[in-house]
């Protein structure tokens, strides 16, 4: 998909933020052809590696000499902080320290609060052909899209946040910081629940891939949707830096899934991130146990014990959970609903939904 003509819509589900940064810089270089590009939520004052979250055709070290000291002497980035943009040939004795020399460089600022003082950042490079006029102002426009898809998602009730690697707030949507403002506890129990869920859950935790738990946070449930990414690899950095945390908190009816913190039994706490990756493949009670290494009676005993729900019961709360999104927030057909949050066809998924949620999928999606 296209994120200047689709970021800010929820056609379907997707944005820069939840397919990562693979598929951004692919969108990068059909537009505008980079070799080199960074992108990130900079404090220009004392930028930090966690905070990028794109990098390509640079390692690690680079960046977190430039984040140490280098963006004081930085010509192109502070040039760019003056008047929100820079462009110009690197010849190794001006421009950037962070671009390599050698390349026609470009550099794009855009405020992202008045509150955090820190600015989404676009770093540009590419041999030969210069970052003319046109290409400053599609790059200009490709930042704030993306600005917008973060800042305004069109899904009601969405929240956006990002974290860095010690789990301090980055940055938040508008509606989300102002939340956080109002009650800091909620940013309070996010980041101290966060890591202690994950770790439970996901003990070798892989970047990149989509997941999902739910919170209480200050009496609210919250579903939560996340993604570790690592914007940096290889020597000169601590892995542990190298990684930021993406968000997106949606509020829990009354039939989701029950919030969950940290469990008494990891077995019970691990089943639970199994159902929540598997649910479109409807794992049978028998599936789930021997994922936990678990004999299925006794784990059907130990998952109600803890979790206070049936694993049956708790996928399938999964399973509308997800469906009732995906009709409230994209135009994707029933059908498809269907077979992407596992049920066996169109017909057995509508009568479920009716039966449990009280109106067919498309009297649901006309009411949301």
């Amino acid at each position: 998909m296209g994120f200047l003509e689709n970021g800010n819509s929820a056609t379907d589900g997707q944005t820069p933020w939840t397919v990562g940064p693979d598929a951004l810089f692919a969108e990068l270089k059909d537009l505008l052809h980079p070799q080199v590009a960074a992108l990130a939520l900079v404090d220009p004052r004392a930028p930090g590696p966690d905070a990028f979250l794109l990098v390509r055709g640079l390692d690690a070290s680079a960046v977190t000499a430039w984040c140490e000291a280098g963006h004081k002497q930085d010509d192109l980035f502070q040039r760019a902080r003056r008047r929100t943009a820079a462009a110009e040939q690197l010849n190794g004795r001006a421009g950037s320290s962070l671009l390599p020399a050698g390349l026609e460089a470009m550099v794009q600022l855009v405020p992202a609060s008045r509150t955090s003082g820190r600015s989404w950042y676009l770093a540009l490079a590419r041999p030969e052909e210069p970052f003319d006029e046109q290409a400053q102002h599609l790059a200009s426009l490709l930042l704030r899209a993306l600005q917008a898809a973060f800042d305004y998602p069109a899904e009601p009730g969405l929240g956006r946040v990002l974290l860095g690697a010690d789990h301090e707030l980055v940055h938040a949507d508008p509606r989300t910081e102002a939340r956080f403002l109002r009650q800091p506890e909620v940013l309070d129990q996010l980041r101290e629940q966060l890591p202690a869920v994950v770790s439970q859950r996901w003990p070798e935790l892989d970047d990149e891939r989509l997941h999902d738990i739910a919170l209480d946070l200050a009496g609210q449930g919250t579903w939560i949707r996340f993604r570790r990414a690592a914007a940096l690899t290889g020597a000169g950095i601590a892995a542990v830096a190298a990684h930021h945390w993406y968000l997106e908190l949606r509020p829990l009816g009354k039939d989701d899934v029950p919030p969950l913190g940290a469990l008494d039994d990891d077995r019970v706490a691990r089943a639970v991130a199994y159902l929540s990756d598997h649910y479109r493949s409807s794992p049978t009670l028998g599936d789930v146990a021997e994922a936990v290494q678990t004999s299925p009676f006794h784990f059907h005993r130990l998952f109600v014990k803890h979790a206070g729900i049936s694993p049956k019961h708790y996928l399938l709360r999964i399973q509308l959970m997800i469906a009732k999104w995906l009709l409230r927030a994209t135009r994707t057909p029933i059908g498809e609903i269907a077979s992407a949050t596992g049920f066996a066809s169109h017909g057995h998924f509508t009568a479920t939904f009716h039966r449990l949620v009280g109106v067919s999928p498309s009297t649901f999606r006309e009411q949301a």
